[in-house]
């Protein structure tokens, strides 16, 4: 069955249009937070950026949110599921990482599972 496109009077379409105009010209000012505020723009950044340090132990899993806080600003952090090599379940190992971010205003945004290693 071969279904007919429909077509459009371009009578419609500028009036469609020229309704339209004022809903998109506002629309991004309601939808826009205000520039001054300063969630405008947090950035994360992801644990694995630092695979190499992790990897040789010259970065440890519990000590990246202050190197995010401390040395780049970044407030937003990102894991990866390596770095936790099992510990993912320990209630105490989680609530340390968590006490090391949530107390000094930091925000957890998500973890990065790999193929390999997904959490239980």
């Amino acid at each position: 069955m071969i279904c007919r496109m429909q077509t459009l009077s371009r009578r419609t379409f500028i009036r469609n249009a020229a309704l339209a105009a004022p809903v998109i010209s506002f629309t991004p000012t309601l939808l826009a937070k205000d520039k001054n505020d300063p969630d405008r723009f947090q950035i994360g950044i992801q644990e694995y950026t630092f695979h190499r340090w992790l990897g040789s132990g010259k970065l440890g899993h519990l000590d990246y949110p202050a190197l995010a806080k401390n040395k780049l600003g970044i407030t937003h952090i990102e894991y990866w599921n390596r770095p936790f090599k099992g510990k993912h379940t320990d209630k105490s190992y989680v609530g340390e990482l968590v006490k090391r971010t949530t107390g000094e205003g930091m925000k957890n945004v998500l973890i990065l599972v790999d193929a390999g290693n997904q959490l239980d």
